[in-house]
Order: C-alpha cells, then structure tokens, then sequence
C-alpha cells in the first residue's frame, strides 16, 4: 500500500502537492525521500470562513477552537479588509 501512495505522490508533483486535507481517505503524506509524515486525522477540523478549505486544528488554539474561523492570519486579514470595504 505504501507503494501505490508513493506513486501517487510522485505522479501529482512532489512536495506539497498532496495535502492532509481529507482525514479520512488519507492518513500519512510520503515525502520524495520515501518517508512518511503522519497526518493526524483524529483532529477536529473546520471549514475556514474565508477561503474554503479545511483545517485541523492546532495546539495553540486549545484555549479558544469554538472562536477560530480563519485557517491563517492571511484569511483574517482578507476577511477583514472585505467586510471594512463593504
């Protein structure tokens, strides 16, 4: 199995081409170097409000995951420059 996720890899175009978006249909991220990153698929996720994407969630939200909405500090800003120009 690990072969076939290596060819996949490799075929989309290397690093950061696949990403661990989907926690369930993909669970380890194989490097070019033939090592395997693990992407903790346990980890709650949210749909950012700015752009779209899911993101998991990190240790330094702990204290405040209900709050978050944005995926970085990019969609932040977007959104706020959005909703001050409107």
């Amino acid at each position: 199995m690990l072969l076939a996720w290596r060819d996949r890899y490799r075929a989309a175009g290397g690093i950061g081409s696949i990403n661990c978006t989907e926690p369930v249909l993909l669970s380890f991220h194989v490097h070019a170097w033939g090592s395997v990153m693990h992407c903790k698929p346990y980890l709650p996720h949210k749909t950012c409000t700015g752009c779209g994407r899911p993101f998991a969630w990190r240790r330094k939200w702990a204290r405040c995951w209900e709050e978050v909405r944005h995926c970085s500090e990019r969609c932040r800003r977007e959104a706020r420059r959005r909703s001050l120009a409107s």
